[in-house]
């Protein structure tokens, strides 16, 4: 949908007072980006940002890309902490429209996860994931331009925490996908997984060296609390299982891969919580790469699994 007829005209000095209007900028923001002419074209920043502001087309104004003019008014939007819930809502949208559109029912078998994530053995697999990834990608850009630190702690020790608790499950993407509701449970889970921790990377840096990684490991350790005390039973999680499974396994899986350093920002006791989790899901090797990144505190505990395993 052109960004001229969600807001009536292309004048930049927008007046944010209804949801409707950011809710559908934020929409064509996706549209723009995850198109498939756009992307393989140029990776869909063009259509997000197109050429900026100003005439290009004799005797006319040409439309606004929906990036430039959320890059313009997102500062006015009101109740900017409630952001991040219909960016994510969007995100899933998106995933469940990769999903139906990128996935043919005889290859929803040969999906493989790497350390770090998936890796596609067919060629419409590869192309899904990309744009799975893109999706995440802008998500978290939009999360971080919007709310910069403040919205990204609130992703981490609330906005997740509340999204697994609640009765979210599959429906959509059953309703959607038939068959492919699995699969969509799947990727919304590998989805999010890449959405928290760029949000993160973003916010905080992957290593020491920038001022806000100080405020990094407490909010890192509320998180990966909910999921080990998820994983012992100790919470009661409303979302599709197979959503819950590929986040977790997905977000450690990047951790280690690539942010080591917050690995040691938590405790000892978490990472083993973590791993006895991942080793009932039959993930040893994930389990004791995530010990092996814990430091001297988790090494007796990964040469125990290290002698089950052989």
């Amino acid at each position: 949908m052109p960004i001229c007829e969600v807001f009536g005209s292309c004048v930049p000095d927008v007046s944010w007072k209804l949801p409707t209007g950011v809710f559908q900028l934020l929409k064509s923001c996706f549209a723009a980006t995850l198109s498939g002419a756009s992307i393989s074209s140029n990776g869909g920043v063009g259509a997000l940002l197109g050429h900026g502001f100003g005439s290009h087309f004799c005797g006319g104004i040409s439309p606004v890309a929906p990036g430039i003019l959320y890059l313009r008014v997102y500062h006015s939007i009101r109740d900017i902490e409630f952001i991040t819930e219909e960016i994510i809502s969007l995100m899933m949208h998106s995933v469940t429209q990769v999903a139906c559109t990128g996935l043919p029912k005889e290859r929803l078998g040969k999906l493989k996860r790497t350390r770090n994530g998936l890796q596609c053995g067919q060629v419409s697999l590869a192309a899904a994931m990309t744009r799975v990834k893109l999706a995440a990608s802008l998500g978290a850009s939009l999360v971080c331009l919007s709310g910069g630190l403040g919205l990204v702690q609130l992703l981490f020790k609330e906005t997740l925490p509340s999204w697994f608790i609640s009765s979210y499950r599959s429906e959509q993407g059953e309703e959607d996908g038939g068959s492919l509701g699995g699969m969509v449970a799947m990727l919304r889970g590998y989805a999010l997984a890449y959405f928290a921790v760029l949000c993160g990377a973003f916010a905080w840096g992957i290593g020491n060296s920038c001022l806000a990684s100080k405020r990094r490991p407490k909010v890192l350790r509320a998180h990966m609390e909910f999921l080990a005390s998820a994983l012992d039973g100790k919470i009661s999680l409303g979302c599709d299982s197979a959503t819950w499974k590929s986040y977790v396994s997905g977000f450690v899986s990047l951790m280690v891969g690539c942010t080591p350093q917050w690995v040691l920002d938590l405790e000892p006791d978490v990472l083993i919580r973590l791993s006895k989790g991942l080793r009932q899901w039959n993930e040893e090797e994930l389990a004791l790469a995530l010990l092996g990144s814990g430091g001297v505190n988790t090494m007796g505990t990964a040469a125990e699994l290290i002698s089950e395993m052989q």
